[in-house]
């Protein structure tokens, strides 16, 4: 799973990239999710939830998007610096 923020054009890019090194990669678009798509994950301790929905016997997208809408009906869009350094993240 290569989750990315399709208004963000270098997040995309990037996706796309990363993509060609994966035999079936899935990319899903978490809109306004920021750079990286990771950052509402971590903001709103959604690990759990998307790592049993990406390593059970099938990818569960749904529960992954359901994740980020969770944090977005919770937090709002997550504005950001596309260059935001990813310690900043884990702080």
């Amino acid at each position: 799973m290569i989750a990315y923020d399709p208004i963000i054009p270098l997040d995309g890019a990037h996706a796309l990239e990363t993509a060609r090194f994966f035999r079936r990669a899935r990319k899903m678009e978490p809109r306004d999710s920021g750079h990286p798509s990771a950052y509402y994950i971590a903001k709103g301790h959604r690990w759990g939830q998307v790592v049993k929905a990406i390593t059970g016997d099938r990818l569960r997208d749904i529960v992954v998007m359901r994740a980020y809408a969770e944090v977005r009906a919770k937090f709002g869009p997550i504005k950001q610096s596309p260059t935001e350094d990813v310690v900043d993240l884990v702080g």
